[in-house]
C-alpha cells in the first residue's frame, strides 16, 4: 500500500512539494522502508541511451533524478493509456519521452514509434475531419488519419505513441474524453467510432494545464517534469564537452567550468532569486520585461560565446580552408603567368597589350565562377599581366 501510494503520486508533484509528500508518507507508515521497484534492465538501458546521446553530466545526483523520471513515466504508462507530461520549457520533457522510446527497444526489444503533432496548429475540422453537408462525403482530418494508421495490427511486438505537443484546452481536447477513459473510443463527426488498440497510447506534452477541464485531467496519468530538478548546469556541461572534444582542449574545458562556477551561477542566483552569497537581498530578484529562466540565460551565453570565440575545431577547419584557397589562387596565378610568358617571345608590344587584356578578362570570369562554386583569393588583373611582361 505504501509503495502504491508513493510511486503513483510522486511523479505528479513539483519540486517543492516532494519533501512534504515524503514526510506525510513516513508519518502514515512510521518506521517502514519500502524500496522502489528497480526495473534494473530498463534502468541500465536508460543510462546507456543518455550517455550515447551526450546527456551524461558530472552531477550524479541530478543524473539519477533524470533516469528516475524516465522510469516514472514508464510506470505511469503501465497503468494508464493516456499520460500527460507537464512542465515548463527546459525541463527535459522531450528528452524523457524519446529516451523511454529508445530504452524500450534496448531493454525489451520493443520497437516504439512516435507520432508527434501540434493540435493548436490546426482547426478542429482539420484535426478530426469534416462531413460535407450537401454530398455527405467524409474527409479525414490529421488526427483521425493517424488513429487509423496506428490501429493497424503490427507484424511484430511494437508500441505506438501519439504525442500531442501543444496546449490543452476545451476547444479540441473535449472530443478526446471518450478516448482517454476506459472506452478508448474516438467518435468522429460522421458518427464513426475508432477504438484505440492496446499497443497504442496517448501522450500530452504540455507546459501547463490552466485551460484543461477537471474531466480531462482526471482521465490521465500525470508526470511533472520540473526544470528545478535539472537546472542549467547539465546544459553548460554538455556544451563544454561538445566544444572541447580534442585532447588539447582539456585545459580549455577546465577553465570554462571554473569560470561557470565562479561567475555564471552567482549571477543567475542574484538575477532570478535575489541571492548574494547565499543570502536573499532586500531588493529581491531583478525585473524582466520578458520572463526568462536560468537555462535560457545559459543558452544565450553559450551561443554568444560560440559566436565570438571559435572552437579549436572551427579554427582548424578555417585554417584548412584558407590553405586550400591560397593553393587554388597560386595555381591560377602561375597558370596565367605561364600562359602569358609562353606566348610573348614572338609578339610585339601591341600584341602583348591585347594578350594581357584577354588574360585579365579570363581571370575576372574565373573569379566570378569561383564566387558561385567556391571561394578563391585574388587574381591577376590586366595591369598585373602588363607589368609581368
Amino acid at each position: 500500500l505504501m509503495r502504491a501510494l508513493r510511486d503513483m503520486n510522486l511523479p505528479k508533484f513539483i519540486f517543492e512539494d516532494v519533501p512534504l509528500f515524503l514526510g506525510l508518507i513516513s508519518d502514515l507508515f512510521p518506521g517502514l522502508d519500502c524500496p522502489r521497484v528497480t526495473h534494473q534492465k530498463l534502468k541500465r538501458a536508460i543510462e546507456t541511451d543518455l550517455e550515447e546521446h551526450g546527456f551524461r553530466h558530472d552531477d550524479d545526483r541530478v543524473f539519477d533524478l533524470q533516469v528516475d523520471k524516465v522510469v516514472q513515466l514508464y510506470e505511469t504508462m503501465l497503468t494508464r493509456h493516456t499520460t500527460m507530461v507537464v512542465g515548463p520549457s527546459g525541463g527535459g520533457k522531450s528528452v524523457v519521452i524519446n529516451t523511454l522510446a529508445r530504452a524500450q527497444q534496448k531493454a525489451f526489444e520493443l520497437n516504439t514509434k512516435l507520432f508527434v503533432l501540434n493540435p493548436k496548429a490546426l482547426e478542429v475540422h482539420e484535426l478530426y475531419g469534416v462531413l460535407e453537408p450537401t454530398s455527405r462525403s467524409w474527409t479525414d482530418g490529421l488526427l483521425s488519419k493517424i488513429f487509423r494508421d496506428v490501429n493497424e495490427t503490427p507484424t511484430r511486438p511494437e508500441a505506438r505513441y501519439i504525442i500531442f505537443d501543444g496546449d490543452v484546452d476545451a476547444i479540441w481536447v473535449e472530443n478526446m474524453n471518450s478516448v482517454m477513459d476506459d472506452n478508448k473510443l474516438l467518435t468522429l463527426p460522421n458518427g464513426e467510432r475508432i477504438r484505440l488498440q492496446d499497443h497504442v497510447k496517448l501522450l500530452f506534452e504540455v507546459g501547463h494545464l490552466q485551460f484543461a477541464s477537471p474531466a480531462t485531467v482526471s482521465r490521465c496519468g500525470m508526470v511533472f517534469v520540473d526544470p528545478k530538478n535539472l537546472g542549467f548546469r547539465p546544459y553548460f556541461y554538455r556544451w563544454v564537452q561538445e566544444r572541447c572534444q580534442g585532447d588539447d582542449d582539456n585545459e580549455q574545458a577546465e577553465i570554462l567550468m571554473d569560470l561557470f562556477e565562479r561567475y555564471v551561477e552567482p549571477c543567475i542566483d542574484m538575477a532570478l532569486q535575489g541571492m548574494v552569497d547565499g543570502m536573499v537581498e532586500d531588493d529581491g530578484s531583478l525585473d524582466y520585461f520578458v520572463p526568462t529562466t536560468g537555462l535560457g540565460m545559459v543558452k544565450q551565453l553559450c551561443q554568444l560565446f560560440s559566436a565570438i570565440v571559435p572552437s579549436s575545431e572551427q579554427v582548424a577547419s578555417r585554417r584548412r580552408e584558407l590553405q586550400q584557397m591560397e593553393r587554388r589562387a597560386s595555381m591560377r596565378n602561375l597558370n596565367a603567368a605561364s600562359s602569358a610568358s609562353s606566348a610573348s617571345p614572338a609578339t610585339g608590344p601591341p600584341q602583348l597589350s591585347r594578350r594581357g587584356s584577354m588574360l585579365g578578362r579570363l581571370n575576372r570570369r574565373s573569379s566570378l565562377r569561383s564566387l558561385h562554386g567556391g571561394m578563391t583569393l585574388g587574381g591577376i588583373e590586366e595591369e598585373d599581366v602588363d607589368e609581368s611582361h
